[in-house]
């Protein structure tokens, strides 16, 4: 058995196999980098992000979340953030991804009723529901949903709420954007930053953009 410790606050460790062997590892980032200022940020940003973000709309959030109204409200000339955004590919490859033909992700979007029967007394019949992934060209981005197979009621008690849906109806989950270079720039630029430098996976097609506050 291989023990590893990468910190030394007993509070902030957990165990994990790896190769049959024991090995603890850090989950606490302010163990692991305690010179890095953090902070949390509230706010209803898609309400703020009617202002002409690039894209507008949901696309638009993102804009709102990093203005000056969201991320950069506090930050000061010179800050720096580091963001991940998916960029723009094949809608065969994007589909392959999110309706894996192993399952996982249908698996993971499942998942959220399944939490809502565990958390908030919901009664939802997983085998009642199904996965489904659509690319909306319009938006640029890839919409998850759970659909119904049939006509039901489902009754969430915690919330004191009961739903009807028709065969067919979906509960809408999740959207991924795609964005592409210019989005990036533009997207910096809305929210007071300028891009500095930037990292492409060419393989799968994804970037990590440096953002400096101007």
């Amino acid at each position: 058995m291989l023990a590893l410790s990468v910190t030394d606050c007993d509070n902030h460790q957990r165990e994990a196999k790896a190769d049959g062997r024991l090995v603890s590892i850090v989950h606490c980032a302010k163990c692991a980098a305690p010179a890095v200022r953090r902070g949390g940020r509230v706010a209803e940003f898609p309400r703020r992000a009617r202002s002409p973000a690039p894209g507008g709309g949901a696309r638009g959030t993102a804009g709102g979340l990093m203005s000056r109204h969201g991320v950069a409200r506090d930050a000061e000339a010179g800050d720096a953030m580091l963001l991940g955004t998916d960029l723009e590919k094949s809608i065969s490859q994007i589909l392959q991804a999110y309706d894996d033909p192993l399952g996982i992700t249908a698996a993971f979007n499942l998942n959220l009723l399944a939490r809502i029967n565990r958390e908030l007394e919901g009664d939802f019949d997983l085998n009642r529901f199904r996965h489904l992934a659509r690319f909306n060209s319009e938006t640029g981005s890839v919409e998850m949903h759970l659909q119904s197979l049939r006509k039901q009621a489902v009754t969430i008690h915690a919330a004191d709420l009961k739903i009807e849906f028709e065969e067919g109806e979906t509960i809408w989950t999740e959207n991924s954007h795609k964005y592409s270079h210019d989005e990036i720039a533009r997207l910096a630029e809305f929210a007071g930053f300028r891009c500095e430098a930037q990292w492409i996976d060419h393989e799968w097609p994804f970037a990590e953009s440096l953002f400096v506050v101007n």
